[in-house]
């Protein structure tokens, strides 16, 4: 059906019909996939209950449910979905008193529970860094002081906010996106301190320094990129090859194993072809360590050991 607003034209489509009974639906969340697909979730009363619904659209060009979920305890009004570098589908949404986070892994769907969200007029956003890791903040209905949690190998979690006297009101709203570039997380929140007759809009920000966990997608693969590391048991000098598609600047980065970054080398003007480049790390202690390899926008990873 085309709908014409003062010389837009507009095409609409249903995406789920719904019987009076079950007229509720909240929080509907949209992302697009990089062949421009839409990917939807939303959540709706069904009888007596709430489920969260998850559609995509296929080749025809129509909307086909790919996951239902019962939310058991209810569900909140607030929920946010992203896709990771594969175009796999994370969801943040409350379930009963717990906040839950549900991502496919390419074969099925799996959830983790974060417990004490709260119950009421919770609001919630998601971030994906550049290990496909998620990133929440979320705020609570009993402690107005908004929240940050992010997931590496486990959930960490705590105040967003450093001042334990402020806080935000349940009906305001907050955000966050990451600088993938940088690898910075911004978040944006109403806050009023305690004694202070007015309120204010803030604006946090930190670098992310997560576990770096091998096997994670990366947003440039070894195969196409032909990244390959030598030995991989070192007591010093590493060689690092790629694959240079485009003629230009990449940087290689150390980081140790708990995602801290220890050196970074920038090449400013590679040639397109196969190159190589020695790396030496005589003054790095025996640990475990990750290169990093970034360009165009993109990086790939490889896990190496320093014996000495």
């Amino acid at each position: 059906m085309s709908l014409n607003i003062t010389g837009y034209f507009w095409d609409t489509s249903v995406v789920e019909y719904e019987a009076l009974n079950n007229r509720w639906t909240w929080s509907p969340s949209l992302k697009f996939d990089k062949h421009n697909k839409p990917h939807i979730v939303f959540t709706k009363t069904e009888g007596s209950g709430v489920v969260l619904r998850y559609y995509t659209y296929d080749t025809l060009n129509h909307w086909t449910l790919t996951w239902s979920k019962p939310l058991y305890g209810g569900g909140t009004v607030a929920l946010d979905l992203e896709l990771d570098s594969d175009q796999y589908p994370h969801i943040a949404y409350g379930e009963g008193a717990d906040l839950a986070y549900s991502w496919w892994d390419g074969s099925s769907w799996q959830t983790d529970y974060i417990t004490g969200i709260g119950w009421v007029d919770v609001r919630i956003r998601l971030a994906l860094d550049n290990y496909d890791q998620p990133h929440i903040i979320y705020l609570p209905d009993m402690v107005c002081r908004v929240f940050y949690c992010y997931k590496d190998s486990v959930w960490h979690n705590g105040w967003l906010h450093p001042d334990t006297n402020t806080g935000t009101c349940t009906n305001q709203d907050i955000d966050i996106q990451f600088d993938k570039k940088f690898c910075i997380m911004h978040a944006l929140y109403p806050s009023q301190t305690e004694g202070i007759p007015f309120s204010f809009l803030s604006h946090a920000w930190g670098e992310v320094v997560t576990k770096i966990t091998e096997g994670k997608r990366s947003r440039i693969k070894d195969a196409r990129n032909g990244f390959n590391i030598y030995p991989n048991i070192s007591s010093g000098l590493l060689n690092v090859e790629w694959t240079q598609e485009f003629r230009g600047g990449i940087e290689l980065a150390i980081y140790d194993v708990c995602g801290k970054r220890i050196k970074s080398m920038v090449e400013r003007d590679c040639l397109i072809g196969n190159c190589k480049k020695t790396l030496n790390l005589s003054d790095l202690t025996s640990g475990i360590y990750f290169v990093v390899l970034k360009q165009n926008n993109e990086e790939v990873k490889k896990k190496f050991i320093i014996i000495r």
